[in-house]
């Protein structure tokens, strides 16, 4: 019987001011993170945000000229063709600079027979 006396049990009771402690402790955890949050965005700043930035109810300015396609799938089936050819054919993107590109599979057997030489010089 002395065994049972010596033994710690939670109370069943339960304590309001420990839950209440403990929610006042989160509450401020959150402030103090939502006043980090404020100085890191806005002390320091001496210069006004960028003007290109939208704000509500002003949206930011469109620059050149806008014009809306009478019919979309003709041109999304142009720059498809245009993708298709890029990818397929061999061109110069920058002759003046020596930029050209080559067909996908092309780049890939040469990517390949590159890693397969390197695989076989490794010591």
């Amino acid at each position: 019987m002395a065994e049972h006396a010596n033994r710690r049990y939670m109370p069943d009771n339960v304590s309001l001011a420990e839950i209440a402690a403990g929610a006042l402790l989160i509450i401020g955890a959150i402030a103090l993170g939502f006043a980090a949050s404020f100085f890191v965005l806005h002390a320091g700043r001496s210069e006004p945000p960028p003007a290109h930035a939208a704000h509500y109810g002003q949206p930011p300015p469109i620059e050149g000229d806008v014009r809306l396609s009478p019919v979309p799938i003709d041109d999304i089936g142009a720059l498809h063709r245009e993708k298709q050819r890029m990818i397929s054919t061999y061109g110069w993107v920058d002759r003046d600079h020596g930029i050209a590109h080559i067909p996908v599979e092309r780049a890939m057997a040469l990517l390949a027979e590159r890693a397969r030489a390197s695989a076989g010089k490794t010591p």
